[in-house]
């Protein structure tokens, strides 16, 4: 008697043929929707297995199984389906944490949580103990957490940041010189005082505001940032700025938002560390030093020891950039000239009595071993007065052209000099 072949039968998506068991999952129906082309089906096939993933949740139907990738793994979540879920079961986190031993002397974790935010410093934590929770039930899939744990391997309390930084503007009573348009923010609050700086702002010049809310009393630090290589502007600026709060006049501090003063304050404790002896020698220095470069073009690399020789050519040639001609005194000077036609002619007709005496030359002005020219300048003394006039006059007479012949002057009467440049000849 034959063996009965059993019949091939579909059964909850297997085949049994010939006792043998094929496995018709749902992988397989995926790959043949997908090898197909029917992209339609494969969405149909996906959200059958979402809706088998999902009933299986524990506290379905306000919560069902969910898959997230993190990085390269896929963890299991709960994905809440409503509103109402959420509010009836929310999602949160509980857990224990320990900090480092530095912050034992504090009372208690207020008292930590306020020392971070107002130092803005971390907080080291030692060991930390997290569980996800539904409502007052465990969460039954905490693969996020312990992925989380598993991964990291330095734990710290991040600080809530200050506000963030706003306007002001900053005058000093009397004073032509302001900053416009400075952002200031709180970074530190400790003993009763809050400090404000504009670091953030990446500017030229950075400014530093402790209030002391106790004592009622502001102190101000202003320096200029390095990092920010200032320009001769900026600095002339500092300096300026700094002489009017040297001055000891009122200050303000005023909000470009409301149009308010934030503060305002008597500047009876500003100092200032000056290493040319006064401020106002060093503002000169620089504005003489920020001419040049601009008129020569060029930049003027200042050494950290000044000579007094370059000292007095930057002084020189800043003078005259600015104001165009120097005024002095003399007493007397000797002067080399060399005899031609006309000169001697006007010695020959000079009167031994004073006038003023014009020389005309370029001038080479020498500052840090860079030379500085300036095409023409004239230089008259006052009441000048030929010493011995009649022994030059037979010296010219015998000397031929090309000869020189040094001739003394002294001054009589007003003794003054001036010198004016001509910059630019055409």
């Amino acid at each position: 008697m034959g063996k009965n072949k059993q019949v091939g039968k579909q059964v909850e998506g297997d085949m049994i043929q010939d006792s043998v068991v094929i496995k018709n999952t749902t992988y397989d129906e995926l790959m043949k929707c997908l090898m197909a082309g029917d992209i339609q089906g494969a969405m149909k096939v996906m959200e059958m297995q979402e809706k088998a993933l999902g009933v299986v949740h524990p506290n379905y139907p306000y919560y069902s199984l969910g898959i997230r990738r993190i990085g390269d793994k896929l963890v299991p979540y709960s994905k809440p389906l409503s509103k109402e879920a959420i509010e009836k079961y929310p999602p949160k986190i509980k857990g224990k944490i320990s900090f480092s031993d530095k912050y034992k002397d504090f009372k208690n974790i207020n008292d930590i949580l306020d020392y971070s935010y107002k130092t803005q410093t971390e907080i080291e934590i030692n060991n930390i103990e997290l569980m996800k929770m539904i409502g007052d039930e465990v969460d039954p899939y905490q693969g996020e957490i312990e992925l989380l744990l598993s991964e990291t391997t330095e734990w710290k309390l991040k600080p809530k940041e200050f506000p963030e930084a706003r306007p002001y503007k900053v005058v000093i009573e009397g004073s032509d010189i302001s900053y416009d348009y400075i952002l200031l923010r709180t970074t530190r609050i400790e003993d009763n005082k809050v400090f404000l700086s504009n670091r953030e702002q990446e500017v030229d010049t950075e400014f530093n505001f402790v209030f002391d809310l106790k004592n009622k009393k502001i102190t101000i630090n202003i320096k200029l940032n390095q990092d920010m290589k200032p320009t001769r502007k900026s600095l002339l600026k500092y300096l300026r700025f700094t002489k009017s709060a040297l001055s000891k006049n009122k200050f303000s501090i005023i909000s470009l938002e409301y149009d308010a003063v934030l503060a305002e304050g008597d500047l009876d404790s500003f100092d200032y560390e000056n290493p040319f002896g006064n401020i106002d020698n060093e503002i000169t220095f620089i504005e003489y030093i920020s001419l040049i470069e601009e008129h020569y073009n060029t930049t003027v690399e200042i050494p950290e020891k000044i000579e007094d020789d370059d000292l007095e050519a930057i002084y020189y040639l800043g003078e005259a950039l600015k104001y165009g001609e120097i005024k002095g005194t003399w007493k007397d000077g000797t002067f080399d000239f060399i005899i031609s036609e006309e000169f001697s002619r006007n010695i020959k007709n000079l009167e031994d009595k004073p006038f003023d005496l014009s020389l005309v030359a370029p001038v080479k002005v020498v500052i840090f071993n860079k030379e500085f020219h300036i095409p023409k300048m004239i230089k008259t003394f006052k009441n000048a007065k030929m010493k011995d006039l009649d022994k030059v006059k037979k010296k010219v007479e015998v000397l031929e052209d090309g000869d020189v012949i040094k001739v003394t002057f002294v001054a009589k009467g007003d003794n003054q000099y001036i010198e004016q440049f001509v910059f630019n000849e055409e």
